[in-house]
């Protein structure tokens, strides 16, 4: 929010993305089913997330459509956690 108020002046906006739990990561990757299966059946969406999911929101943040958008924090975890 600091840096929403005080980048907001100069026309900047300040946005931050929070993922959960991430497939196929350096520190995923090598995880089996038998690991991520327990982690994924408590996520509403039954996956975990991926890559593309971070992009895709990190897309839409940095577009014009969300050009006042700002001071937020954009939790990608299909549900997993609520903040």
């Amino acid at each position: 929010m600091a840096l929403a108020r005080e980048l907001g002046l100069k026309g900047i906006t300040a946005k931050t993305v929070s993922p959960d739990f991430i497939d196929e990561t350096g520190m995923t990757a090598e995880f089996d089913t038998e690991r991520v299966g327990p982690i994924a059946s408590q996520i509403p969406l039954q996956r975990p997330g991926r890559g593309e999911d971070i992009a895709n929101e990190v897309g839409w943040q940095t577009s014009a459509q969300a050009d006042h958008v700002t001071g937020m924090t954009l939790p990608v975890n299909g549900g997993w956690r609520f903040y």
